[in-house]
Parts: C-alpha cells; structure tokens; sequence
C-alpha cells in the first residue's frame, strides 16, 4: 500500500486547459523525476454531482492530482531540474494556498484494479468527525457499504500525515473511491446517507472527479514507449513556448 499525496488546487479563470496542460505533460513529470519516491500520479476535473445533498462543500477546488508515493518525507525533497528551475504555469491561481497534502494510508481494498478512466469521489473526513469510535464506525459501516457496492471498484483511507510542506485547511482523514462510472456515485451515496452516522451533518462531505490524464506510473515515465515519448515532448515544448515566449 502506497500513501497518497493529494493536490486540490484551481486555474486563473478561463485559463482550465492551459493549467492541465501544464500540470499533466510538465509538472506531475518533473516531479516525478525529480523524486523517486513518487510512485504515480492522476489529475481530475471536478464533475457538478451533488452527493452532500446541497450542503455547502468545504472544498470546491476544481483540479485534483493524486500521487501516490512510498515516502511523504522522501517526496518533499527538492526538486532537481538539469536546465534551471522546475515551471510554474501562469495559469495557475497562486491567490490561496492549494489543499490536500500527505496521507499516510489506513485501509485499502481493490476489488478490481481495472480502473483506467474511472470516475472517484473523495470523502473529506473533519476534525470533528474523527475520533477513534467515529473512524472505527467509518470503516466497518461506511467504507464496507461502499465496497460491496457493485461498480465501486477501490477504496482507499487515508490519515492526514504528520508531515506536511504547506500550511492550508485539510481534513483530518481523506478516502478515495474509484468508480466504474459516474452514474454510480449519486446512488451509492444516497443509500450511504441512509446509514445513521456518529457525526454531525457537514463533518463528512464529498466531491466527484472526472480523469483529464491516465495513471502515469514511474516505469511508464522512465521507459515510456514511442508514442508516449514523442506525444510528451511535444506537448512540453508547447507549454514552454505558451509560458516563455519569445
């Protein structure tokens, strides 16, 4: 089991198809090489699912990127770039810190590991909500309903780690749902709702996320075949020239 280093993060607006442009062909490969302890990385687009039943979200950031990583420790290391300094894209809104962070893995189970193009929703588990009797509940009620729920394909818990590289409002726990389809998730999370929780309505909330990447693993990355390679290159000196013009 890998833990997850989680990225929620948002473009300048009108800017979504130049920041995923940078962060799928530059930045998840920059840093990826950079550290190894980077085992794969996925981006996310935010889908309009409503599964906190019109709550407000505590998290609406509209980009996500999972890595996931054998060392949180490891994966802070700076990053080593042979021609200068890692880039940044200017499409990026540096207004607010990003969310997310390290998380250190408490339960996994993959029922199926097809999940190439699979839709996921994350589970943002509050401070407030995470005593030691409310996980325990989470984890033989909640995440059980959800996996034996047919197209829910993995699931995954994770612990917010006590290392951490930028300070932002984080939940104390995070889960990651991958699903076979989107339509999935509306009725898996209203049959979910039905179960009476230990907490309080808005302690537990939840986001949908559509795949704008496929997972890239180290080995795909340093042994890419011919059209991987040449598809990267070519998309990377496109988003340098759009961010170093000349």
């Amino acid at each position: 089991m890998y833990n997850q280093y989680v990225i929620l993060a948002d473009a300048k607006p009108g800017r979504d198809d130049q920041y995923d442009d940078w962060y799928v062909w530059v930045h998840t490969r920059d840093v990826m090489r950079a550290r190894p302890a980077a085992i794969s990385a996925q981006c996310f687009r935010r889908i309009a699912i409503d599964l906190i039943h019109g709550r407000p979200a505590r998290y609406n950031q509209s980009f996500l990127c999972l890595y996931e990583n054998s060392d949180p420790v490891a994966m802070t290391g700076p990053p080593y770039q042979p021609n200068g300094e890692m880039l940044i894209s200017s499409a990026a809104d540096t207004t607010t810190a990003p969310g997310g962070g390290y998380y250190d893995t408490v339960i996994e189970l993959i029922k199926s590991p097809g999940r190439a193009g699979a839709t996921i929703v994350i589970e943002y588990i509050e401070a407030s909500a995470a005593s030691v009797q409310n996980i325990e509940w989470y984890i033989s009620m909640r995440f059980s309903a959800f996996m034996q729920t047919p197209g829910i394909l993995t699931g995954w818990l994770g612990k917010a780690s006590a290392h951490q590289i930028f300070p932002a409002p984080r939940p104390d726990y995070m889960a990651v749902y991958h699903l076979a389809q989107p339509d999935v998730a509306a009725p898996a999370w209203a049959a979910a709702a039905a179960l009476p929780p230990p907490w309080d309505a808005g302690d537990v909330t939840a986001s949908c996320f559509r795949p704008i990447s496929a997972r890239l693993t180290r080995l795909q990355l340093l042994e890419p075949d011919d059209v991987m390679r040449e598809t990267a290159r070519v998309m990377r000196e496109m988003v340098v020239r759009r961010e170093k013009p000349a």
